[in-house]
This record gives C-alpha cells, structure tokens and sequence, in this order.
C-alpha cells in the first residue's frame, strides 16, 4: 500500500514536471510569438512614421520651394516692371530734351530772320533817306531832337521842306519804326506819327527846332503794308518791307 502511494506520489511529480515544462514550453513560445507580433507591429508603426514623416518633410520642402519660386517670380516681376518704368522716364526724358532742342533751334531761327527783316527794313529806311543837310545849306534848316525810351538823344538837321516820311526814314533807320513807337512833340502833346506823311515839318510846326519824345505804342503788332500813309516808309514805293514786331531797346535793335 505504501509503496503504491509512493510510485503515485512520483508519477504525480513526473506528470507534474512533464506539465510544468509543457506549459513552460507553451508559454515560452507564446511569449516569442508576442514578442514577434510586437515586433512586427512596432516596425510597421516605425515605418508609417517614418514615411509620414517623409511625405510631412517632403511636402515641407516642396512649400518652401515653391515659396521660394514665388519670392523668385515676384522679385523678378518687379524688376521689370522698374527696368520698365525706369526706360520709359528715359525715353520721356529724352523726347522733351529733343523737343526743347527743337523749339530752341526754331526760336532762334525765329530770331535770326527778324533781326535780318529789322535789319534790311533799317538799311532800306536809310537808303531812302535824303542825305543830312550841311550846317551852312542855303535852305531853311530845323534841327530835331528825338528823345528815346532809354534815355538817348538823337539829333539831326533837316530841310524844313522835308516831308515827315523823311523823319519816320531817320528814326526807323536807328531801329524805331512806327509801328512800334510814337512821336510825341512836347507842347502841346501831339502824336505827328499819325499825321499824313507828305506834310513838311514846317507846316507840323516843327521848324527852325523840335524835341520829339519816341515813346513805345501800347499796341504795335501792325502789319506795316496794311498802312494807309500815316505810319511809316511803307507807303513809299521804294520800300517794300515785311511785317515786324519791335523790341523797346533800340540798341538791341532785336525784334521781339
């Protein structure tokens, strides 16, 4: 009896031992099943991280990129548009440099031809104009002082017979057409540039001496061939004289 207890006891102990490492062998290779699962789970986490971390790193640098591509295309935009801005100032600038250039070259064309009609009206006034009277001439003589805007006197003698065409003749010579000026006599105050231009400076009362003041007309932008006889040279046939406007300043004698 005791003796079959005790081969109990021992295949109890041997069955228990037989169970225990089964059990150890079971959950030995549960255990490495689980951890390969873990395993394998973790590298499959880590390598969804690690491409959503390359797709967020990619897509980053894309944004960049492309940010930068828009700085890059903007800055170029705007250089342009200035290259732009700046050439047209340049070709504003320079069409109103040449277009002064143009009207400087045409006002002094402008100026040339009038100083060369003022001077051919000048020469022709003089050429028509009887020579001066000699201090011991046997006829009636009257000395005409004629007093300028600037403050010259001009002085000469004449022929009391002379007409007064012949005194427009000398002060138009000295650069003060009628068109431009009056003559004045001091008293009474009369302008004689009107008068009729046949009548001899007897007969105007200005012999045997006269001082005339030459004072600048208000409005003197006459066209001289359409004088009737009462405003300068242009009346007689000898002359035949383009229209001029005249300066203030007979030393000039520059039209204006």
């Amino acid at each position: 009896m005791t003796k079959h207890k005790s081969t109990q006891y021992k295949l109890l102990q041997r069955h228990d031992k037989t169970q225990s490492s089964t059990d150890r062998q079971t959950l030995t290779k549960d255990m490495t099943k689980h951890k390969r699962v873990l395993s394998t789970s973790t590298c499959e986490n880590k390598e969804v991280l690690d491409k959503n971390s390359y797709k967020d790193m990619t897509g980053n640098t894309r944004s960049e990129r492309d940010a930068r591509e828009m700085i890059r295309k903007e800055q170029e935009t705007a250089f342009q548009e200035s290259l732009a801005a700046d050439k047209a100032k340049a070709e504003a600038l320079k069409l109103e440099r040449e277009e002064e250039m143009k009207k400087q070259a045409e006002e002094q064309r402008q100026k040339i031809e009038e100083e060369q009609k003022q001077e051919a009206l000048m020469l022709s006034a003089e050429i028509a104009m009887p020579d001066e009277p000699s201090p011991d001439c046997k006829d009636p003589i009257t000395v005409l002082r004629i007093r300028t805007p600037d403050g010259e006197t001009l002085s000469r003698r004449f022929r009391a017979e002379e007409p007064l065409k012949h005194l427009i003749y000398y002060v138009t010579s000295k650069g003060f057409h009628t068109e431009g000026f009056k003559l004045l006599t001091t008293f009474p105050r009369k302008d004689i540039s009107q008068e009729d231009d046949k009548r001899t400076l007897q007969d105007l009362k200005l012999y045997p001496q006269e001082t005339l003041m030459n004072n600048e007309k208000d409005e003197w932008d006459i066209e001289l061939n359409d004088v009737k006889g009462k405003a300068g040279i242009v009346v007689d046939d000898k002359l035949k004289i383009s229209p001029i406007k005249w300066t203030t300043n007979p030393r000039a004698r520059r039209p204006l």
